[in-house]
């Protein structure tokens, strides 16, 4: 396997979007996959807001950022019982063009001390994780004349080392992309002239070099993320109306770096190559090209949801290395979310249902797919999971159910493990 570290600090928590390994995976194992009928044991449910922010989670405190008529919510709660810890709220009025939620949309992102939240306006704020009092706020959108966007900003914050990298498309300048220093919420540095998308940035190590990679409305940009030097960038995306938007984040795998958007652009993957450089791996137009679902990886296989005109929206299971179509599943899910743990994909559909199939390039073994949905769809947040615990919430409701095993603790490891099945 390629070398590749992912920077800053990982962890068995749930602090960002897309989990403590920026791939929607957990080092988590050994847990509990014999469910009755109805699904896991719920430990608790909550009255929730509407939005699409993933559920966050870091010490025994889950973040959930959401809005309540015109006030948006950025809310911590014990992850254990769901009681509330502390709750700030915020004035809003944004309204989207289109049928879809008015936001928040953004996934805060968690440090041991900090949460970081953008707003559906496009505001950047941080608060102090023990007490939610705000340390600072950055009126990003505003401040660097962001591009209009069809629904409200959706990329989220990436916290890196000590900078928070936001994909927030401003037009003031070389405003594209811009880093904010975590201590001080002051400016570090801003590089493109692009537009914004609603992917989220990512980091990584690759050959010895830092690396930043941000899919902005018209290409992969990879920059240093020291001083936002602009390393090379190379065309991708799609534009054309609300279901024609770039919306799903960059997913690194060793020197590799998985593209897809959908429907129209499909999938690339691009390998890293030092001094740099890099290569067209492999191009395909149908075999992948998911509109906002996030990407799953056993590190062999790339597993995501096609658009609604490809298929259908179906479940595949590509080769990561070519692209070809190992099995496809079509399925009540629809364009579903996913996370990788234990040897699984765990599965939310977009209209509630929960399944579990082997993260495997054997044709799709299913081990659990919920008779009635678990919850009212629309559900476009992605499940997270922390300690044993799984997270799902739709614009109303906020479940927690228990993946842990009767006898016995949570076991961690090494994500490379979580491909064998005992």
């Amino acid at each position: 396997m390629r070398t590749e570290t992912l920077r800053g600090r990982v962890s068995d928590d749930w602090p960002a979007i897309h989990g403590p390994h920026q791939d929607s995976s957990s080092s988590e194992s050994r847990l509990e996959w014999s469910w009755p009928p109805e699904g896991p044991p719920l430990l608790w449910e909550k009255p929730i807001g509407n939005g699409y922010a993933v559920p966050v989670a870091q010490d025994e405190r889950l973040v959930v950022f959401h809005r309540v008529g015109d006030q948006e919510c950025l809310e911590c709660l014990d992850a254990e019982t769901g009681d509330q810890r502390w709750i700030t709220t915020t004035d809003t009025n944004f309204q989207s063009r289109h049928e879809y939620s008015d936001g928040p949309y953004a996934t805060p992102a968690l440090t041991s001390d900090s949460v970081v939240s953008l707003s559906a306006e496009g505001v950047l704020r941080k608060h102090a994780i023990e007490t939610g009092q705000e340390a600072w706020s950055l009126p990003l959108a505003s401040e660097y004349e962001s591009r209009e966007v069809p629904f409200a900003v959706g990329t989220s914050p990436l916290i890196d080392h000590d900078l928070v990298i936001v994909n927030i498309g401003g037009t003031r300048g070389a405003s594209g992309i811009v880093a904010v220093h975590l201590d001080s919420g002051v400016v570090a540095w801003t590089a493109t002239d692009h537009g914004g998308s609603y992917a989220t940035p990512r980091s990584a190590t690759i050959h010895g070099e830092d690396y930043l990679f941000v899919l902005t409305d018209r290409a992969l940009v990879a920059l240093g993320p020291s001083d936002g030097r602009v390393r090379w960038q190379t065309p991708f995306g799609l534009k054309g109306g609300p279901e024609r938007v770039t919306a799903v984040s960059p997913l690194v795998v060793g020197d590799l770096v998985v593209l897809t958007a959908g429907p129209g652009a499909g999938a690339l993957v691009l390998q890293i190559l030092p001094n740099d450089r890099f290569k067209e791996l492999w191009r395909d137009r149908r075999a992948l090209d998911s509109q906002f679902n996030n990407l799953t990886t056993n590190g062999r296989e790339l597993f995501g949801f096609t658009s609604m005109w490809n298929g259908s929206a179906e479940l595949r299971c590509l080769d990561l290395m070519t692209g070809s179509i190992g099995w496809g599943h079509k399925s009540e899910l629809r364009r579903g979310s996913s996370l990788l743990v234990d040897g699984k994909l765990v599965l939310l559909g977009e209209n509630g249902h929960l399944a579990v199939f082997d993260a495997s390039p054997d044709p799709a073994r299913q081990w659990y797919f919920s008779r009635n949905p678990l919850l009212a769809g629309p559900t476009y947040s992605a499940p997270s999971l922390h300690r044993g615990r799984l997270y799902l919430r739709n614009e109303k409701q906020l479940l927690c159910l228990n993946l842990r095993p009767s006898r016995g603790t949570v076991m961690h490891g090494d994500p490379a493990d979580l491909v064998t099945r005992d």
